[in-house]
Parts: C-alpha cells; structure tokens; sequence
C-alpha cells in the first residue's frame, strides 16, 4: 500500500514542546489514525509495527487521535486488491474483515458466498475498521467480498472459523 513521506518539526512555545506532522502530498494508503502518545507510555507495549498502535490497542487516556480518509479517484480501499486475505478464528471470537474505504461516503456492501449480508447486531460496520462478526460460528465460514458500490470495486477474504477447544 503506497504512502507519502511524512515530515515531522519540533518547536517549544510557552515551554511546551510540540511536534507536527506534515506531508505535501497524501495518497489513498495515508488513511488511517494519527496520534499524539508519550513515548514513556509505549515502552510497554508490544507491537509488530509502528501502524499497530490504533485507538483500539493502545488504550491511553493521555493519547489524541484522529482518523484521516484520504479519498481517491482510483483506490477506494485503504487495502489491496490483488490478493485473497485468510483469516482463521475460535469459535466465540469476533472476526475483524478490514475493508476500509478512503472515503466514509462509499457505500459498501459485504457478500458471503456470493450473497448480500445485512448489517444487524451481530454485524456491523464502521469505515475506521470495516466489517465485525461478533461471536463466530462455524456457519461463519466462507469467502467474503467487500464491494464499493460506485464502480465494484472488491476487496476478497476468506474466513475460516474452527472450534474452540476446551
């Protein structure tokens, strides 16, 4: 997923320090969350990259965030298209499908097998994160499409839900 180059200043005013970012160019894969975190706050956290840290995992009281939809006219999802994503869950657990648009005005439809899912309690949608299936079952398995209405666009996955053991 291409990026632009972010650029960081660091200025003191009042006798605070304060750090900016900025880039002069945003392509579609600099949607996401931004955030202002101490740095003594993340000396603890474990993370496989640096664009693990969301709202969702780094529970903070002292951090700011902001999400950025950076909305183009050629990728309407944040992820890639080219290839089948496997996810692999317990049963009871929720299933994060991470179809994230690059603008929060598409409209998105979510198959199963070729057909049409409707949102209800059990699913739902937010552009930030994409569809959840709370409480996986194994009538939850299959292949998944997210498809961006104005032009098709498909983001594909395949779901495998095993029992829990016990």
């Amino acid at each position: 997923i291409p990026t632009s180059v972010k650029n960081f200043s660091r200025y003191n005013f009042e006798d605070v320090v304060n750090i900016e970012l900025f880039t002069n160019k945003t392509v579609y894969g600099d949607s996401g969350w931004y955030g202002c975190v101490n740095a003594d706050d993340l000396k603890n956290f474990k993370i496989a990259n640096e664009t693990a840290i969301t709202p969702y995992n780094f529970i903070n009281s002292g951090a700011k965030w902001i999400y950025v939809f950076v909305k183009s006219n050629t990728n309407h999802f944040v992820g890639s298209s080219d290839l089948l994503k496997t996810f692999r869950v317990k049963t009871g657990d929720d299933i994060l499908i991470p179809c994230r648009p690059t603008s929060p005005y598409f409209e998105i439809k979510l198959t199963k097998d070729e057909q049409g899912i409707k949102l209800n309690e059990r699913i739902n949608f937010d552009p930030k994160r994409g569809f959840e299936i709370k409480n996986a079952d194994l009538k939850d398995n299959g292949f998944y499409q997210c498809i961006i209405k104005v032009d098709y666009q498909a983001l594909s996955y395949y779901v495998h839900v095993a029992r829990k053991q016990l």
